[in-house]
């Protein structure tokens, strides 16, 4: 059996025995209580913390947070760059040209393709490096934070738990993203269910600013 099975394999069984181990805990009752007198959770809340706990485990990739980057255009001041570090939950190999990404202002919904272009990181600051430059408004570029076989740079794939990377990409003119306004942001990976955040735009004086 090849390495990268061996490892799916692996993951699925954890998944199974934490979903196991967490229908056994939740009772079936009306009110069920995981420690006596300080959690009370009805069968509901408890099955909407299983399913959860499976959509987290299953989008397998974890994201780490996510960054903003104001920038003043003429009296209006707004997030115009946006990066989201991740690394993946396992050591399995998928294609980061499958995967896509969605953001949604509730008035307009954009979907973002990989441009195929992969850089280091260093030595440039994140919001100032060259591969902003060749982000259209339909794409995003990727930065590798940790690649130590440059899988990712070589050949667009992400294959191990240690890889660390920054997904970047500018927010279409079109929309316009101040203080306090709310985005969806969905990742699609080609391996994996979607994973969805609501995130909301926060107040920062300096321009950089952590959305997650």
């Amino acid at each position: 059996m090849k390495p990268g099975k061996l490892r799916l394999i692996t993951g699925f069984f954890i998944i199974f025995i934490l979903l196991i181990s967490i229908f056994f805990v939740f009772t079936p009752n009306a009110n069920t209580t995981l420690y006596e007198g300080e959690i009370d959770l009805t069968e509901q809340e408890a099955l909407e913390m299983i399913e959860g706990l499976y959509t987290d485990i299953t989008t397998y990739t974890s994201i780490d947070s996510i960054l903003g980057y104001y920038q003043q255009s003429q009296e209006q001041r707004s997030i115009q760059q946006i990066a989201i570090q991740f690394h993946p939950k396992f050591s399995t190999a998928f294609q980061l040209s499958e995967t896509f990404i969605e953001i949604s202002d509730g008035i307009e919904n954009r979907i973002l393709y990989f441009n195929k272009d992969v850089e280091e990181l260093t030595p440039y600051d994140l919001f100032h490096h060259p591969l902003w430059n060749t982000i259209k408004n339909e794409s995003y570029g990727i930065l590798t934070i940790l690649d130590n076989d440059l899988s990712m740079i070589e050949y667009n794939i992400l294959n191990e738990n240690t890889d660390r990377a920054y997904l970047i990409f500018n927010i279409p003119q079109s929309m316009i993203l101040e203080k306090g306004d709310v985005i969806d942001i969905s990742l699609y990976p080609s391996t994996g269910m979607k994973k969805t955040l609501e995130i909301t735009i926060t107040f920062s004086i300096q321009p950089l600013v952590k959305l997650l």
